[in-house]
């Protein structure tokens, strides 16, 4: 027999189906949300690196996870703004904030992300997670793990694992974590890995074949 280094640990496998199924619970049955992809089907927005393509990209983010994010103020960073420290939160990426304060959610950004579209997609993606737990007034610090696993399940899976190839150890879960999450919500679809394959580089795209792999061998072993 042959055996196949699996990608993720069962604890962390479990830990990712776990939340997918509580992310159903909070925000509706996941698997009927397409895989976003980085083409001018999902993101019709001219190139440029203004605040007005930064919105434009955020407003186009935000449609994609099915909310009403109106009401968020988006700064350009390194732009000055009060905010009372014990609503303040940054995650460990420096690029990117998410601050609460009742009703006046803020998120800023890093100008020279602009440059990666995709990068920025991803944090505001995930910045706008923020946004959707705190809705359901969990404890954002606490989770930090789900923040990052929230847009893969809503559909930016290829943000996700490429943006982390491309930046580094950014972000709270592991690449071969966000590739299982990846692989599981194609799974989930009933989906092969073809399209999201195309937009990813070889190590990514390794990555989330090992992951299919073992998401496929733990389906195949489930009771």
């Amino acid at each position: 027999m042959i055996f196949t280094r699996a990608a993720v640990s069962d604890t962390m496998a479990e830990w990712v189906e776990e939340e997918f199924t509580r992310l159903d619970t909070l925000f509706g049955y996941g698997r009927d949300r397409p895989l976003i992809e980085p083409t001018r089907a999902f993101f019709d927005v001219p190139k440029g690196q203004d605040e007005a393509t930064a919105r434009a990209i955020f407003d186009t983010v935000a449609g994609h996870l099915r909310i009403d994010a109106s009401g968020v103020t988006l700064i350009r960073q390194p732009e000055q703004f009060e905010i009372p420290s014990a609503h303040y939160h940054e995650m460990a990426n420096p690029s990117g904030t998410y601050v609460h304060d009742e009703d006046d959610p803020i998120i800023t950004y890093d100008p020279d992300i602009m440059q990666t579209r995709i990068t920025l997609i991803d944090l505001l993606a995930h910045e706008l997670s923020h946004f959707m737990l705190a809705q359901h007034s969990l404890d954002l610090m606490a989770d930090e793990p789900l923040t990052d696993l929230l847009p893969t399940w809503a559909g930016f899976g290829v943000f996700q694992l490429q943006s982390r190839s491309d930046m580094g150890a950014t972000g709270y879960l592991a690449a071969p974590t966000r590739a299982y999450a990846l692989a599981l919500f194609l799974h989930r679809r009933g989906e092969g890995p073809a399209t999201a394959e195309r937009h990813l580089d070889s190590w990514s795209r390794k990555q989330l074949r090992r992951a299919i792999r073992q998401v496929e061998r733990r389906a195949t072993s489930a009771p």
